[in-house]
């Protein structure tokens, strides 16, 4: 760690300028994957944790080009890696005949680079920024991640896709792989459980738990710099009891609580908002629980929540850190915030 203490250091600045804020052991595990870029960096954790922001963040503060596939049930081989456009073929097919241009193998024609529907791993690779960025997210949304896997394993090891229709094989058209980012929500090693060995030894991996109630002071705070920091500070608190003390069919992420905070802050410069009373809670809170039946047992529990809070006046969020089980955030972190 002593060894690369500058540059986690200059990560953790970095992504703090872009809005996000990282420890030493991310700062650490980032660097050396941007730096050595062998293999993908696979994030795992609840949702809304940060973990797709992390991969958006690291592009943003290397002014590097983003490319995402956004993760779904039936996410194939046309979405991810390259297809065929059928019409296209057609014309330079029927082109060919008139002008009596057929070669002997009429794959050349119907498999010409112009009907060639390119998927976000073609394009990342045919990318010629040195540093690209290609986010594979949320892998848990595909039913059999092995499945996926087995789709993208040449890319994934070699960095490369074959087009067997052709004979061409498409490497990195800036001569270094991508940055490659996985995200999964499943949680608990779940993705780990599913993809090969192979392929993980290769990269680096990082469980993103929920953030502190200390870190998550610091990351409204920089969301919401208007509102008061005891304001800010009762937020954290509410958000993470109504997480604890009632049976949430979706827990409460630090996405949600930001985008709460937010509307939180245009309240009080319209209204004057002087606490978190019940009354704000109600008149907000869908903004911050989406579940019907969520938010009926979240109203139902606020009282009980601030009063909990009420009584939490004397101790800092440390403190709470603590007495709660979250990492605490350390003295480096708080001076890059």
């Amino acid at each position: 760690m002593l060894l690369r203490a500058k540059e986690v250091r200059e990560w953790r600045s970095l992504l703090a300028k872009e809005g996000h804020f990282i420890d030493d052991e991310v700062g650490l595990t980032v660097a050396n994957w941007w730096d050595y870029n062998q293999g993908q960096l696979t994030l795992e954790g609840p949702p809304g944790g940060g973990k797709s922001q992390l991969a958006i963040k690291i592009a943003k503060a290397k002014n590097a080009p983003l490319h995402r596939l956004q993760c779904f049930r039936d996410l194939g081989k046309k979405e991810a890696l390259y297809d065929w456009d059928r019409s296209i073929q057609n014309v330079i097919t029927q082109t060919s005949i008139k002008n009596g241009e057929v070669p002997e193998d009429i794959n050349q024609i119907i498999y010409h680079q112009k009907a060639m529907v390119r998927g976000v791993l073609t394009r990342v690779l045919l990318d010629p920024h040195p540093d690209k960025v290609l986010l594979i997210d949320e892998l848990d949304k595909i039913p059999s991640e092995q499945a996926f896997e087995a789709l993208l394993l040449e890319y994934l090891e070699e960095n490369a896709i074959s087009i067997p229709e052709t004979g061409e094989r498409i490497v990195s058209a800036s001569g270094k792989p991508p940055h490659t980012v996985i995200t999964s929500n499943a949680g608990n090693g779940g993705l780990v459980a599913s993809l090969s060995q192979p392929v993980l030894r290769r990269g680096a991996y990082l469980y993103v738990p929920e953030p502190s109630l200390s870190l998550r002071q610091v990351i409204l705070e920089n969301n919401a710099p208007r509102l008061s920091k005891e304001f800010i500070r009762c937020c954290v608190l509410f958000t993470d009891q109504i997480n604890r003390i009632v049976r949430l069919v979706k827990r409460i992420a630090i996405s949600e609580i930001i985008m709460w905070v937010g509307k939180l802050q245009l309240a009080d410069e319209l209204q004057g908002i002087k606490e978190l009373s019940p009354d704000i809670i109600s008149l907000t809170i869908f903004e911050l629980v989406k579940n019907t039946g969520d938010r009926t047992r979240a109203l139902a529990a606020t009282k009980r929540a601030l009063t909990w809070i009420q009584s939490q006046k004397h101790k800092d969020l440390l403190q709470l850190d603590k007495e709660l089980g979250y990492g605490v955030i350390d003295d480096a972190m708080a001076e890059v915030a």
